[in-house]
């Protein structure tokens, strides 16, 4: 199965569970919590995989945070 990106949708982010991980795809995932929760970027530098914190939730929409993913990705890609 292909991978894909923008797999989410701003009312699946809403209604997760607090303690899950949902993933968007590309690399960008959220660590929900009771409080909101955290927004990532996994990437791989050197052969290592390195997550990057982009922002909060809710302070950082689901489309902020796709942008800044796409703008790391572009940064980072080699």
């Amino acid at each position: 199965m292909a991978r894909g990106i923008n797999r989410l949708s701003a009312a699946q982010v809403k209604n997760a569970a607090p303690g899950s991980v949902v993933q968007d795809g590309g690399g960008l995932f959220l660590k929900k919590s009771q409080a909101g929760g955290r927004w990532f970027y996994r990437f791989q530098l050197n052969g290592k995989r390195r997550d990057m914190g982009l922002g909060s939730y809710p302070d950082m929409s689901l489309s902020d945070a796709r942008k800044e993913r796409s703008k790391w990705a572009a940064c980072c890609e080699r």
